[in-house]
């Protein structure tokens, strides 16, 4: 808000703008407070995030992605990605950055150095790593922190700074002056509004009116009459005629809103002399009323917000085996931004019916993409899609499967290979659709289908091999994979995979357990003598 006027209030719409201004110019100070406190959450979660062995101690996975010829190492000038300290230094650079961006971004003298900061950050990161969208948003919400007149749209607005405190990006609602105290609405005002600020108003004219109702037309008629508007007399008349003091209102007269003041800025710097009519002292002060039922909805939502985006990024310490890094749940929306890399390989063992057994593997599905490729093998929520896909088609082929199980061998942050996805004898079609269900909806998948390693448990020698092992052919993987997509009724025409139904294949919802997946699901358990899917 613009003019050097005092912040918009935290819960009332009620802006008590001069009289020249519309209710368009300004917000409520609830709106840009939310927002201000969404986007610290990812920096503050963030620094949460990276208190732990590896990004501190170990410097890992920066030492991986920062090794020579690795895209990352690239992307740094001066050949600095490539040097021992590097990796040191953005792991600790950004730890603490993390850690001190918010306070800064809230401090108004150390907010150009929060911009700087914060514009590096976000550049090294899209050079560096190369992630998508977010640098991008989290700059264009940089203006949620320049001061409210920083757009005024009135080109005539006096550049002054608002009456926010003057450390941090908050409201500054100031003592209650003995005025204010000896007439309630005033006070009232006040505390909607924000204190006007005590420092005396450079605004060019000759006189202050805040008065809401009869703005142009008041000074149409004292430009008619040669009347000062302004002026203590003309006041009182006015205040007079307008029946003196409302005490419903805490306003002079029906006419005028609360807190309404006018006096001659040029001939008295204080307010003129106090209305003749005072309210009675039996009266309850009208900043003492309780919360409208809007204001309290408006509360409640407010908090309801800020308690979700403060506990739900912590839910793995709570409702998860520890090693979120390793099985990944959760994992997402838990602001753990590159903090883990896994290396590895993965084969899907399908069993029907009839006795066939047949292996498939990410790594050798030609109908996905390399960027699908790379998240679906070392990604549990993703694998767990892919699954569904694969499971899918089955059903589309007219094969009757029985169950899937998983090989696997993985290396997180360097640590010596362990298996991600098991143990071999676990059904995966027990577990589609079912990723992640926080209780009483599900249970973890660690121990089920997911190893329980916790970083305290990581193995010090290797436990499997490095590459598959010899039987796990790719040539007749992908033969596998290419014959199954043909029952299921799938072609390719050019460049685009068409599915059974002529659609493109990346319109249709093959890794989604509907009702006709979830009744081949129950056959499956039926025809291997299982009563119910687990």
């Amino acid at each position: 808000r613009g003019g050097g006027d005092p912040p918009p209030p935290l819960v009332d719409s009620h802006s008590g703008a001069p009289a020249a201004s519309s209710a368009a110019d300004s917000i409520p100070y609830w709106n840009l407070l939310a927002l201000q406190l969404l986007l610290s959450v990812p920096y503050s979660y963030g620094a949460i995030a990276k208190m732990n062995e590896d990004w501190l101690l170990r410097a890992q996975p920066l030492k991986s992605w920062f090794s020579p010829g690795r895209p990352a190492s690239l992307g740094v000038p001066l050949g600095l990605g490539t040097t021992w300290w590097w990796p040191w230094f953005i792991a600790w650079g950004g730890f603490a950055f993390d850690a001190a961006i918010v306070p800064l971004l809230f401090s108004h003298p150390l907010r150009p150095l929060a911009f700087a900061g914060a514009i590096t950050f976000n550049y090294m990161n899209k050079l560096m790593f190369n992630i998508g969208v977010f640098p991008y948003a989290m700059l264009s919400m940089l203006v949620l922190f320049l001061d409210p007149h920083a757009f005024s749209c009135d080109p005539g607005a006096v550049r002054t700074r608002p009456s926010w405190h003057w450390w941090w990006m908050l409201p500054e609602w100031g003592p209650v002056t003995a005025r204010a105290a000896a007439y309630p609405g005033v006070l009232a005002s006040h505390l909607r509004e924000g204190v006007k600020s005590s420092r005396p108003s450079p605004a060019p004219l000759a006189c202050i009116c805040r008065c809401a109702a009869d703005s142009s037309a008041a000074a149409a008629a004292a430009h008619a009459t040669e009347r000062d508007p302004c002026s203590p007399a003309e006041f009182a008349e006015r205040s007079d005629a307008r029946g003196g003091w409302d005490e419903e209102r805490g306003a002079l007269g029906s006419g005028l809103a609360p807190g309404a003041e006018c006096w001659n800025a040029r001939r008295d710097t204080r307010p003129p002399a106090m209305p003749r009519t005072r309210p009675s002292s039996t009266r309850r002060p009208s900043f003492a009323q309780p919360l409208s039922l809007r204001q309290l909805l408006l509360l409640g939502w407010l908090g309801g917000l800020g308690c979700f985006h403060a506990l739900w990024p912590l839910r793995h310490l709570v409702l998860y085996p520890a090693g979120v890094s390793w099985h990944e749940e959760g994992h997402l929306h838990a602001w753990h931004m590159k903090l883990r890399s896994k290396h590895g390989w993965v084969v899907v063992h399908a069993v029907e019916a009839d006795g066939l057994r047949t292996d498939f593997s990410p790594s050798h599905d030609m109908y996905i993409t390399a960027d699908q490729r790379k998240k679906i093998i070392d990604r549990p929520h993703a694998f767990l899609l892919w699954v569904t896909h694969l499971a899918w088609l089955h059903m589309a082929a007219g094969r009757n499967l029985t169950s899937l199980h998983a090989h696997s061998c993985f290396s997180l942050n360097g640590r010596p290979h362990a298996s991600l996805y098991g143990p071999p004898e676990s059904n995966l079609l027990a577990y589609l659709g079912r990723y992640e269900l926080i209780p009483p909806f599900g249970t973890t998948a660690v121990g089920k289908w997911l190893m329980p390693i916790s970083p305290a448990q990581m193995p010090q020698a290797e436990q499997c091999s490095r590459v598959p092992p010899p039987e796990y052919s790719g040539r007749e993987m992908a033969a596998s994979m290419r014959d199954l997509h043909l029952e299921a009724g799938f072609r390719t025409v050019g460049s685009v995979l068409l599915a059974s139904n002529g659609q493109p294949a990346y319109m249709q919802r093959h890794t989604v357990v509907d009702e006709e997946l979830a009744g081949y699901l129950a056959r499956a358990a039926a025809l291997r003598g299982d009563d119910a899917i687990e």
